[in-house]
């Protein structure tokens, strides 16, 4: 059976002309303990927006995530963890946000299914909506401009049941 290993986590807190409250995108380096790249023969992982949100939307998600690591189906940095302390991690991560490296930023990257009440919600702003098949499912890519980027975060309020990595991607961050 396999698991998700965590590797490292990275924060951007955002200030947005939506609220008042600084909002959170938490990206997590990290893959399934079973799958190996070809070419070099080690654990594949990525950097995936896995929280978005204001603080106590965050730590709902991190609530949620933190059950996998009761019965070993998540194990950050491939240790057992307790969900309180996997919970405590993301609080201190809100607390106390590290520093990112230089080139690392944040970016809408839209992609949800084309039947979602997301696809209706944004269809006004008139943005450019382009159908894609992805994993055998057809998503909805909607290119958002840089002026309206906090967007996701309306859509995180609005629509709470859409995963956080089919809102944002992250770059620039480091594999460890």
């Amino acid at each position: 059976m396999s698991y998700r290993l965590e590797y490292q986590w990275a924060i951007f807190p955002v200030h947005t002309s939506l609220t008042p409250a600084t909002r959170y995108l938490i990206a997590i380096e990290g893959g399934d303990n079973n799958v190996y790249n070809n070419d070099t023969n080690k654990r594949s992982r990525r950097w995936e927006v896995c929280l978005l949100g204001s603080a106590t939307q965050v730590l709902k998600q991190a609530v949620y995530l933190a059950g996998a690591c009761e019965g070993g189906c998540l194990k950050p940095r491939g240790q057992w963890c307790t969900p309180e302390a996997y919970i405590r991690r993301i609080r201190c991560l809100i607390e106390k946000p590290p520093t990112l490296p230089p080139r690392s930023h944040w970016h809408p990257q839209i992609e949800i299914p084309v039947d979602h009440p997301a696809v209706d919600f944004l269809r006004p702003y008139g943005w450019t909506m382009t159908p894609k098949t992805w994993y055998g499912d057809t998503v909805m890519t909607v290119h958002i401009p840089e002026t309206h980027h906090s967007i996701i975060f309306r859509l995180k309020d609005e629509f709470p049941d859409l995963a956080p990595w089919r809102l944002a991607h992250v770059t620039g961050l480091r594999h460890s």
